[in-house]
């Protein structure tokens, strides 16, 4: 079975709730704006007592249903080096059981979960093949032509019977070349 990409679920990120000024006390309303499947909603974020977000939103699904969203996330606090606190979104995990603190929380069917109860990956992970080989192939023409330039550039290679430093540069880009080449050769690129 395929996992699920993280980038195509719509989350919510602590930075960017700290970014804004949430977390400075008291209890604030926040009126969300349409985006992607979420319609309508207001955000309560309560700091009183035990640290917690209280989220009431209504979401579209793919057939154009809508749902009602009542959902409470508990916070978690962490001291800096230099003072003040660092906050983390708790995830409940999907029996309760996850408890790990976590920086994004990913809405999945009516939960906020974080990618490792979601069992999440990322869009590069999927990524074909055959992009990786053309950014090898980028990186080997990017190579030789940084060792085409520092060889018009070298005046001499040795001083005094001692290599220079730029013939030293040489010496690592053309066994860097060299790897690359193989690696071309035995694929049956080059």
């Amino acid at each position: 079975m395929r996992k699920i990409e993280a980038e195509r679920l719509n989350n919510i990120d602590i930075t960017t709730l700290k970014k804004v000024g949430w977390f400075k006390g008291g209890s604030k309303h926040i009126f969300i704006t349409p985006h992607d499947n979420i319609m309508e909603g207001k955000i309560l974020i309560e700091l009183e007592g035990r640290k917690q977000l209280h989220f009431l939103y209504t979401t579209v699904d793919e057939r154009g249903k809508k749902h009602t969203n009542d959902a409470q996330i508990f916070l978690a606090t962490t001291p800096c080096h230099f003072g003040g606190e660092r906050y983390w979104f708790e995830c409940m995990g999907i029996n309760g059981e996850c408890k790990r603190r976590v920086k994004k929380l990913f809405h999945y069917y009516n939960q906020d979960l974080c990618r490792h109860c979601l069992n999440l990956t990322y869009a590069s992970r999927n990524e074909n093949r055959s992009r990786s080989m053309s950014s090898r192939l980028n990186r080997y023409f990017d190579l030789q032509e940084k060792i085409e330039k520092l060889e018009n550039r070298a005046v001499r290679f040795t001083w005094a019977g001692i290599p220079t430093k730029k013939r030293e540069q040489l010496q690592k880009l053309y066994m860097k070349e060299n790897v690359s080449q193989n690696y071309f050769e035995r694929v049956g690129v080059l």
